[in-house]
């Protein structure tokens, strides 16, 4: 994160520089992570449910209507947010070689002018609430294959 914002910085300084005023009226961070539980399970030598790697609330298709073995699903969630909003897409999906994955891509963002001063600010709000939706979502065996720790009592912000 502090490497993106850094480049996001030297970006901005030159936007600003070359071209005035600017009006931005829109910026987005779009985060996008295949969970592939092939790969974890030979990473960690064992095999691993699709319960274990995703937390129950986004591991199974909405009325829980079938097993996630072989099952595809997709959902998607679009809330507000103090400044903006942050769209969730997620469910297991199939790969090119048609291998089943779990996808989370988040795309957090502001859809209406603001100063470009704010954008270093807005970034790393916009990469905390991306994290912790993350963290959300992601069950033990996930956290133990990334070396994450228990997420804090209460959840997430």
């Amino acid at each position: 994160r502090d490497d993106l914002l850094a480049k996001v910085d030297v970006a901005m300084d030159a936007l600003v520089g070359v071209y005035q005023p600017v009006s931005p009226t829109r910026l987005g961070l779009r985060y996008v992570n295949l969970i592939d539980r092939d790969a974890i399970q030979r990473d960690l030598g064992r095999a691993v449910p699709w319960e274990r790697l995703i937390a129950a609330p986004f591991a199974k298709p909405p009325g829980d209507v079938a097993d996630l073995d072989g099952t595809n699903f997709a959902g998607e969630i679009t809330s507000p947010l103090p400044r903006g909003a942050m769209t969730l897409r997620y469910g297991h999906l199939r790969d090119q070689a048609g291998r089943l994955q779990f996808r989370v891509d988040t795309d957090r963002y502001v859809d209406t002018a603001f100063d470009v001063r704010d954008v270093p600010e807005l970034l790393r709000t916009f990469t905390d609430d991306a994290y912790c939706l993350f963290e959300m979502i992601a069950g033990q065996d996930l956290r133990d294959w990334m070396n994450l720790a228990a997420p804090a009592v209460g959840g997430s912000r």
